[in-house]
């Protein structure tokens, strides 16, 4: 929880104020009175995503975030540190060290794939089904342990016993 509250007090020192020129913006201003609504970051515990709408404004943002989070003690790992470009040429991003910042076309954001939804969809249907894989071979030994001289009957992907009715012990 503490690590939460110092990630976003970092991202909002790195904004301070510069939304709108930073970010992507998601709707205009409508007027003097009702500000625009953009976008510079998404956040989960320790997961960031820089967004912007351009190579320069990305790089300033991640070297001001860079900047704050040193001042706090803490660091940007380049190495596990990800960079999407979308409608436009990959360039070369740099961290303020120097270090190069991987360009890729697509990569997974909280269990989710950025960039292609056919392929998040296939990657979930296949973790749902080995899911189910994995939970039916559970039920069937576990069960199948329980009933050990009992007949088992194997339908609908699930063990369950059938006991037949002794009609003498009545």
């Amino acid at each position: 929880y503490l690590f939460a509250i110092v990630i976003d007090y970092c991202m909002r020192k790195a904004i301070d104020g510069d939304e709108e020129r930073l970010g992507l913006t998601l709707e205009r201003r409508k007027s003097r009175r009702v500000a625009p609504k953009s976008i510079t970051d998404v956040d989960f515990a320790d997961d960031i995503a820089l967004v912007s709408k351009d190579i320069h404004e990305a790089t300033e943002l991640l070297h001001r975030v860079e900047s704050v989070a040193a001042n706090i003690g803490l660091h940007i790992n380049v190495g596990k540190t990800k960079a999407m470009t979308i409608n436009t040429a990959a360039v070369d991003l740099k961290s303020r060290a120097g270090e190069s910042i991987e360009i890729v076309d697509d990569f997974v954001y909280l269990g989710s794939w950025i960039e292609s939804t056919d392929k998040d969809i296939r990657v979930r249907k296949g973790k749902g089904m080995g899911c189910s894989a994995q939970t039916e071979r559970h039920m069937e030994i576990q069960t199948c342990e329980k009933l050990k001289d009992q007949t088992v009957h194997r339908g609908m992907r699930i063990c369950f016993p059938i006991w037949s009715r002794d009609v003498d012990s009545d």
